[in-house]
């Protein structure tokens, strides 16, 4: 108890006999009134009218067109202008000329080294194999 009054969850405990045994329920009326509606609310919800079929399959329906109406828009968004532009401007950036590279033989780049770096990297990035078995593969290996 908090101190006057039972919070919400004592006076559901109580409706569901878990509740406190202080009998603060008989003595306050404000938590009797509070208990006699929680009853008479879930008394109209156990009357309730039964589900039928027809109901779920409306609500079924009503599901289907929400997502269907979030799939069209989505669509929609990405025929819009803008990224048409947008492509149009990664195009011309990547397309750009861009100044030769060249190999030097004594301190700077070797271009085999590098397309077999960039081989491995590659081979890494697309591998649909998880990192974490990268080890268990030293197991396997013949000595």
């Amino acid at each position: 108890m908090n101190g006057n009054h039972w919070t919400n969850d004592e006076v559901v405990d109580h409706l569901y006999g878990v509740g406190p045994e202080d009998g603060h329920e008989r003595e306050c009326a404000e938590c009797q009134w509070r208990i006699v509606e929680l009853q008479a609310r879930r008394e109209a919800a156990a009357s309730g009218d039964a589900v039928t079929a027809g109901f779920l399959r409306s609500q079924r329906l009503a599901i289907a067109g929400r997502i269907e109406a979030r799939r069209m828009e989505l669509q929609a968004w990405w025929r819009t202008p803008v990224w048409v532009a947008v492509m149009a401007a990664l195009a011309l950036v990547l397309s750009a000329p861009r100044p030769a590279r060249e190999a030097t033989v004594a301190g700077g780049l070797n271009l085999a080294q590098d397309a077999e770096m960039y081989l491995e990297i590659y081979q890494s990035i697309s591998s649909e194999e998880p990192r974490a078995l990268a080890p268990m593969h030293g197991l396997f290996e013949e000595q």
